[in-house]
């Protein structure tokens, strides 16, 4: 059975949850922010993260609210939480909680516009956009300036070499051995999730191949995985770019 890759660390308090669901909301394309407040003739509603999607022609808009309850959600919650959903006008509920839901509550959204997802099914229900649409991204922007020096034909690059002197010309050498193994790696991975078949495989195999190489990371979460990728390429681009000034 394949294993799961999560997007973020666990959650540690209330806090936590609302700001992650709203970030990966944020990093999807949607335009999503905290605590939203509104006005209405019965006072004043308040919602956990709130979100309008852009793209879509008719501003579809989320009500989502956090429960980093220590039991599962029962059938009352959902009865509130409609209420909220009727205030704000929001198209798509959802509500995540730390623990799950109540049979009652599960029921009684059947066939509804409300979703119910533990956080650690929000991030599977949102996995392949995030991984296309955020971290693909971030990737293939890193991969285009560290190409310009790994790539095989970049006439540009080979007549800043060619004009360097003696010993930078062999540092430059150097550093092409030792990392153009990793970045074939960075380009491979990003060429799987190119493909709409990617498995979570894919990710595991690519951290391996890593480790052989002898760069571990030290988080098995992806949003911490693409920081430090971040750090690794733009250390060997800086590297590179200290050759030529």
């Amino acid at each position: 059975m394949e294993e799961v890759l999560y997007i973020y660390s666990p959650i540690v308090d209330w806090k936590d949850l609302q700001n992650k669901v709203c970030l990966l909301l944020n990093q999807i394309g949607l335009v999503a922010e905290c605590e939203k407040k509104w006005l209405h003739l019965g006072g004043e509603v308040e919602v956990d993260v709130y979100a309008i999607d852009p793209n879509s022609i008719d501003a579809i808009s989320y009500v989502i609210e956090c429960k980093n309850w220590n039991n599962s959600i029962n059938q009352s919650i959902i009865h509130s939480f409609i209420t909220i959903m009727y205030e704000t006008g929001c198209n798509i509920g959802y509500i995540v909680s730390k623990i799950g839901f109540q049979s009652g509550a599960i029921n009684y959204t059947k066939n509804t516009n409300i979703k119910l997802f533990t956080f650690e099914e929000f991030q599977k229900h949102y996995f392949k956009i995030w991984m296309k649409k955020y971290f693909l991204h971030r990737l293939d922007i890193l991969l285009e300036r560290a190409n310009y020096y790994f790539e095989p034909i970049n006439c540009a690059r080979d007549r800043a070499v060619y004009i360097l002197p003696p010993d930078k010309k062999e540092k430059y050498k150097l550093l092409r051995q030792q990392y153009e193994q990793f970045i074939l790696e960075v380009d491979v991975l990003s060429f799987k999730l190119k493909n709409t078949s990617f498995t979570y495989n894919d990710i595991h195999n690519f951290l391996l191949k890593c480790k052989s190489l002898g760069l571990e990371f030290s988080s098995v979460y992806l949003y911490d995985i693409q920081i430090q990728l971040e750090k690794f390429i733009n250390g060997i681009v800086s590297e590179f770019g200290q050759l030529f000034n």
